[in-house]
């Protein structure tokens, strides 16, 4: 294989201990491409490693340290939360989200409905089941049961507030 071929074609280290002995390099340097948005490192924890290197060879660490580059790194980061942020306050503004307030009143609402259909079960079935067998119990019960469900079914989510 020619040398250019070895360096065209990916490899891929299965984990952080492995890359960091492939190229010969320390786990704080992987650790610092990674949180400066080095596209090497994989779903899967998988990183290439011909991307890692290059990444490393662009972006030599400091000679007072790594103070200046953890310092773009930690910039890089806080701009990537801003920017889910303000996304995730357009979603809501689009009306993607609902109110939390507003979904736990809409289920509070449908669990006090099922509440008080369950709990007229008992008052409304027991004087209609004194003296049938085992098997009409279970069919009046059954009936009850699913014309419960059906009430239920008649009111759902968004018609109650």
């Amino acid at each position: 294989m020619a040398e250019t071929e070895k360096h065209t074609k990916a490899t891929y280290a299965a984990s952080m201990k492995h890359a960091v002995g492939m190229l010969g390099c320390t786990k704080p340097e992987l650790q610092r491409i990674k949180a400066l948005g080095c596209p090497a490192f994989k779903a899967g924890g998988h990183i290439n490693i011909n991307i890692a290197r290059q990444w490393l060879a662009d972006r030599p660490k400091p000679a007072d340290g790594t103070q200046a580059l953890d310092r773009e790194g930690l910039l890089c980061l806080k701009l990537q939360r801003q920017i889910a942020a303000l996304d995730f306050s357009l979603e809501q503004n689009q009306g993607k989200f609902l109110p939390a307030d507003e979904v736990r009143r809409t289920w509070l609402a449908h669990l006090q409905q099922a509440r008080a259909v369950l709990l007229a079960c008992p008052a409304e079935l027991a004087p209609a089941l004194c003296g049938l067998t085992a098997p009409d119990i279970e069919l009046r019960l059954v009936e009850k049961m699913d014309a419960a469900l059906a009430a239920l079914r008649a009111n759902p989510l968004g018609a109650a507030a």
